[in-house]
């Protein structure tokens, strides 16, 4: 299995955020109840920088978009209907 980051895009129905010293680890849970690991340098929440020790962001019927946008980028951005 490779260590490689890759690009991703996720339509989410909930986000849990963590922070683990320098790095924030996130789980992802998509609109078809499938759960995803990521790990992020910095957080981008409807396009301003974002920093918490931890937070869960959801609302009964909405999508949070996750996204990284290149492979190999430690950021990820969220974003909110």
């Amino acid at each position: 299995m490779s260590n490689q980051i890759e690009a991703v895009e996720i339509e989410a129905q909930n986000v849990l955020v963590d922070r683990e010293g320098d790095m924030y680890s996130l789980r992802v849970i998509d609109t078809n109840s499938k759960v995803h690991r990521l790990e992020s340098a910095a957080l981008t929440l409807n396009d301003y920088a974002f920093a918490t020790s931890g937070c869960e962001i959801s609302e009964h019927g909405k999508v949070v978009t996750v996204k990284r946008l290149e492979t190999g980028s430690r950021y990820i951005h969220l974003s909110t209907e």
